[in-house]
This record gives C-alpha cells, structure tokens and sequence, in this order.
C-alpha cells in the first residue's frame, strides 16, 4: 500500500517531496521569467536594480604563545588584499573626468533582445554586460586601477587577541577583506588563531596542570616548594604526608573565565605532586632512613 498521491509517495515526484520544477527551471534559465512575463502581458518595463557587489572574504593565520592565550595580546598582520583604488576612490573612473550614462543599455541597466521561438517572438532581457545594470559608465577608466576601482596593496592591521582563546578559533573582523568592485562593501577579515604549547603546562578549559617533583622530605613533612606558573614562580604549600599523586590548587592561576575574559577572573592552576628519590644517598642519609624504616616497622608490630 502507497502513502500519498502518486507511486512515489507524498508530492507525487522521483526527486524526493517538495521538488519544484519550475524552481529549478528559474535557477538554471535566469532571465526568462521576462521573456514569458511578455508572452502573457504580465512583465513592466523597468530599470535594473543594482545591489553593490560586496568584495570577497580574506582569511588568515595568527600564532601566539601559551602566555598569550592566557593573558591577551595585540598582534600585527601584515597581508595583501584588494583596497580601494587611492587615485579613484573606488569609483573607476579617471580623476577629473565624468562618469556618463551607458551607452550600450541607455542608463536602464537592461539590455533586451527578440527571440523567435516556437510561441512566437519573446523579448529576453538581461543585466547589462557593460555597466553591471548601474546604467552608468566611466567615460574614462582609471589607468591605475583599469576602471575596477580596486588595487592590491600589501598593509599592515593591528589585531586584538583577547584572552583565553582555545586553538582554533575564528576571529571575524568586519569590512577588512577585500574592497567591493566600484565602490562596493569590502568582505570581511577571518583571524585562525593558533597557540603554540607550553614546555610543562598544559591546559583543560579554565585550568591548567602541571606536574612537579617534590622532595622526600618536604612532602613528609610539609613545606613549600617553587612551582612555574603563568605568572612566574609561586611558592606552593605541601600538607604534610602529601602522598605521590596528589593535586594541589593555585587558585586565580588558570585561564581567564567568561567569554573574551570579560570577567576579569581566572580559572586555577592544578598541581599533581610527584615524590623526588634522590639518586645519590651520603652514608649519614642513609643510616637516617635505615632508622626511619627501623622505626616504622616497631609501629606496625605495637599495633
């Protein structure tokens, strides 16, 4: 038993439901909505409304260290892209001279042409070739940038990194990509940036970790012990009988929190604690733990 209103189910069509042929047909004939607008009577003569090309979309690639990532930075890129002719403004044509109605549409933006066809004689209009259906040329293109309004400079933009961007991410700098043809809005600029690692610092969201090795003794007595941060180094406090494994927190020392780091708070930097076994023992250190092994063992057999 079928579902719906044909052998191919709901919308009766091989090419799956909702398929419009007619659509298709507009998308691949553009222009001959008015040629069958005329056929039928329905099609009014008007000038061809012009949308500004906008320019193309750049994109490029900005590397920071770990510290920066955490911190913030500003960045210069220096890149190649299609700015606004300086001797035209954008405009096209030579300074000093006009920029005169087409002559090849009349100013409409429109050129039209007979087409004989089985239906009789059709009238197909198109956006004019020549003028781009501004209706207006440069009586005389800029020699400096051959009437595109465009020229490829090589420059210099400052760049704002703000903080605790993971690796990756995607910065969007709004209109600098390249100029528009003739005065058009310019793309957008796309930042991928990219942070280098850190030598013993790694990082999970907010935090970041880091494993230090501790002496024996500071560990089983208690202490602190000098720990690198992003900051520089910060004494850290071992409890006493702080076992191999352990994570200790340095507070306030991690990434920054919220997005863009709007919230001027960090995350924390997280310690696992490792026990240091010296490899070389004096004759004295050695009697110390023999006496220490020594006395360990009276305790368990007391208890």
């Amino acid at each position: 038993t079928f579902e719906g209103g044909g052998p191919f189910g709901a919308g009766g069509s091989p090419f799956g439901e909702g398929f419009d042929p007619f659509t298709v047909f507009q998308r691949e004939f553009a222009g001959f909505e008015d040629l069958f607008g005329d056929l039928f009577g329905t099609a009014q003569r008007r000038r061809a409304t012009r949308v500004a090309e906008q320019g193309d979309d750049r994109i490029t690639e900005i590397a920071i260290s770990f510290e920066d990532m955490v911190r913030g930075t500003s960045k210069e890129v220096t890149m190649e892209r299609l700015r606004a002719c300086p001797t035209c403004h954008g405009n096209g044509a030579e300074p000093g001279t006009a920029i005169a109605t087409c002559a090849t549409c009349g100013g409409s933006g429109i050129v039209e042409r007979q087409l004989r066809t089985v239906f009789g004689t059709m009238l197909h209009r198109t956006t004019c070739p020549d003028c781009g259906g501004e209706g207006k040329r440069a009586s005389k293109p800029c020699r400096a940038c051959s009437g595109t309004g465009r020229k490829r400079e090589r420059d210099t933009l400052a760049v704002k990194i703000p903080p605790g961007l993971e690796d990756g991410t995607r910065l969007r700098i709004s209109g600098e990509g390249d100029a528009g043809p003739r005065g058009g809005p310019a793309g957008d600029l796309y930042i991928l940036v990219r942070v280098r690692r850190h030598p013993t610092i790694t990082r999970d969201g907010n935090d970041l970790h880091s494993t230090v090795a501790v002496p024996f003794a500071t560990a089983a007595l208690g202490g602190t012990f000098a720990v690198e941060t992003i900051d520089g180094p910060v004494e850290l406090s071992v409890p006493k009988a702080t076992a191999s494994g352990s994570e200790l927190r340095l507070a306030g020392k991690g990434v920054a929190l919220g997005k863009h780091g709007q919230t001027g708070r960090r995350g924390d930097h997280l310690v696992t604690v490792t026990i240091e076994v010296p490899k070389r023992l004096s004759k004295e250190q050695e009697d110390l733990l023999r006496r220490f092994a020594g006395l360990g063992g009276k305790q368990r057999r007391l208890l």
